[in-house]
């Protein structure tokens, strides 16, 4: 809807997932669509009962802690039978609850499972390699200090497909803590430290427990249906041709979360994608309804406004969703757009000097006033630009054209060549191809 960039690599998707899932100028290839809303209907997507996922994970858990006591209990390690019978026996029970949970609750569940223990295991280890060490203080202080550490990296990775993910960090960080230093406390005082393996796995398992049990609870009744359609949805609109796919799954989204305001607001943007801006005026009037203050809305008429060629109004549809929201540093970015499609370099760089100053790494806007600078025959500047916006991201297209653009203009065909090469080679929209083939042409490239 926009003159953006479109990332390709998939290790730049890694780096930076939130961004450019957010991001609807990012440019999917059909390929990569549906193997991508394959995996989100797999992982984040359960319709099946939910207190009897919890209690599968809970169990998965309980595992994943015994099999953590048995690898820090001095038991195992005695003799050469018990360590082999402890490395055949670990993977197979692994991959026989890795079957079942599977081929009972389905792919969504038979991966938590695997990540239940994992996290289990971790935190049985802690608890029960705490347990036997002889100073009580530093028995406790190692149990508790890896516990804690346990609950804040498994809550700074925060599931996909709940509804609070603040809630889920409040409770991962103590849990941690307080599951590894009671069972640390129960197995000193109640078997004295002891090192057996069957007391170990007891001990792991009741860790384990004590950390899964609330936190899978939890999991399963915070579990939003509409938020993991959500994810498929946006997957569908990196993709114009897709949009109707995506307003199918935002049509059930909202039937399961009919307030959710960013639910609509997708669906309006599905809808100007799909080229029914009726109803995409629908929707963010909807979203306007549930939040009156909400920038969003008047961003996407901007945009739509701006697709059309009407660049008063999208100018006019900016500015309202500035005073909703002046540190926006998207509208700023959109209005630095439609400044510089009027011919208004100087007023569309102010407004990317803003957006840039609200986001330093914003490499979008980089690009865009890298464009601008191009139109107002700043050449080196927009090269400069350019350079940023690729420093910042490799992988964008439309920063290669704009520089391909500039170096043209500067007569230094050889690195422009190179650059609309490089911008084809990424692959990018209809719109960014066509402007690179337009450059290597009027080089006699082509």
């Amino acid at each position: 809807m926009v003159r953006q960039s479109r990332l390709r690599d998939a290790n730049a998707r890694l780096k930076h997932a939130t961004e450019w899932l957010e991001d609807f100028t990012v440019h999917l290839s059909p390929e990569e669509i549906h193997s991508m809303v394959g995996d989100v209907e797999q992982t984040h997507v359960y319709t099946g009962s939910k207190p009897a996922a919890a209690l599968c994970l809970t169990l998965a858990g309980s595992l994943g802690g015994l099999f953590g006591g048995l690898f820090v209990s001095s038991g195992v390690w005695q003799s050469p039978l018990a360590i082999l019978t402890y490395v055949i026996a670990m993977p197979f029970v692994w991959l026989v609850m890795r079957r079942l949970t599977k081929s009972v609750f389905g792919e969504a569940i038979g991966w938590l499972a695997l990540l239940a223990w994992f996290w289990a295991f971790l935190i049985a280890m802690g608890a029960v390699g705490g347990g036997q060490l002889s100073w009580r203080w530093l028995a406790y202080g190692v149990s508790a200090g890896f516990g804690l550490l346990v609950g804040l990296v498994l809550g700074g990775l925060e599931p996909p497909f709940i509804r609070s993910k603040e809630l889920w960090m409040v409770m991962s960080l103590p849990l941690g803590g307080i599951a590894s230093t009671m069972a640390t406390y129960v197995h000193r005082h109640v078997f004295s430290g002891s090192g057996e393996t069957a007391i170990a796995a007891s001990m792991g398992a009741l860790a384990a427990t004590l950390f899964t049990a609330p936190l899978m609870i939890a999991l399963a009744a915070l579990w939003s249906k509409s938020e993991g359609l959500r994810q498929a949805a946006i997957v569908y609109m990196h993709n114009p041709n897709f949009a109707r796919k995506a307003i199918g799954y935002l049509d059930r989204a909202i039937a399961d979360s009919p307030n959710d305001a960013d639910l609509h607001n997708l669906r309006g943007i599905a809808w100007s994608m799909a080229g029914e801006p009726e109803k995409a005026e629908e929707e963010w009037r909807r979203v306007l309804e549930l939040e009156p203050r909400s920038a969003e809305p008047h961003m996407n008429r901007g945009a739509d406004f701006m697709a059309k060629g009407d660049f008063e109004k999208a100018i006019e549809s900016f500015r309202i969703a500035l005073q909703a929201d002046p540190k926006h540093a998207r509208v700023l970015s959109n209005l630095g757009i439609a400044f510089e499609r009027q011919g208004q370099f100087d007023a569309a760089i102010e407004h990317y000097d803003r957006a840039i100053a609200l986001v330093p790494d914003y490499a979008n806007a980089f690009s865009n006033r890298a464009f601008a600078h191009f139109r107002a025959g700043r050449h080196d500047r927009a090269v400069e630009d350019c350079d940023r916006a690729l420093a910042l991201n490799p992988n964008m297209p439309m920063a290669y054209v704009n520089r391909g653009h500039a170096y043209a203009a500067m007569n230094e065909q050889e690195a422009a060549i190179d650059d609309y090469r490089a911008a084809i080679e990424l692959g990018a929209s209809d719109e960014v191809l066509e402007e690179a083939e337009k450059g290597l042409k009027a080089l006699g490239e082509v």
